[in-house]
């Protein structure tokens, strides 16, 4: 999926871009970022500093359910990682009425391919591209263990959002629009 941001900047005749993803895309931005370096002049990944070897455990899980056809939402819940609060009514109903769109098995087998994207602390050591990763305080996801070891990164959290929420907020806009104009000119 990295690769595919590459083709698609290719066809649309951009040498450079700034790119954002946010969850699953997150993630993709950073594969493609750590592989592609030259191709970047920023970087915003939401509720996500990459895919990690350590996700291994919880996916195995969440796929098992996904390909038994549970609905994503009660498959997220019922594999949430230990100390993860389930989500408030408000979130659970919006995931509700996302299940009746997605298949079950497609996003199994999309989870499975999520080891292609892997990253590590030493990849993260080695970035050069200007990043921001913005998070909610409420989301588990190890983002925060990334801070120490991520190079050119900027971490920004929004208080009080979990990992569905933060594109809502405005924090969120104001904080990636600050970023990006910072970021303009494709110079640090």
């Amino acid at each position: 999926m990295a690769k595919d941001v590459i083709r698609l900047m290719d066809h649309l005749e951009l040498k450079k871009a700034h790119v954002v993803g946010y969850s699953m895309g997150g993630g993709i931005v950073m594969k493609a970022l750590l592989n592609y370096p030259d191709r970047f002049l920023s970087a915003v990944a939401g509720a996500n500093a990459g895919f990690r070897e350590s996700d291994e455990e919880w996916d195995k899980g969440l796929i098992k359910s996904l390909e038994s056809g549970m609905p994503l939402s009660d498959a997220m819940i019922s594999n949430r990682p230990a100390g993860m609060p389930e989500p408030p009514p408000q979130q659970r109903e919006m995931m509700r009425q996302m299940d009746a769109t997605q298949d079950p098995k497609a996003l199994a087998a999309q989870r499975r391919g999520n080891v292609g994207l892997r990253v590590t602390d030493e990849d993260l050591r080695k970035n050069t591209v200007p990043v921001l990763v913005i998070y909610g305080s409420r989301d588990t996801r190890a983002i925060r263990s990334s801070e120490e070891s991520f190079a050119n990164a900027e971490f920004a959290v929004v208080e009080g959002a979990g990992h569905g929420s933060v594109p809502d907020t405005p924090v969120f806009v104001q904080d990636v629009r600050s970023f990006l104009t910072k970021h303009a000119s494709g110079r640090p």
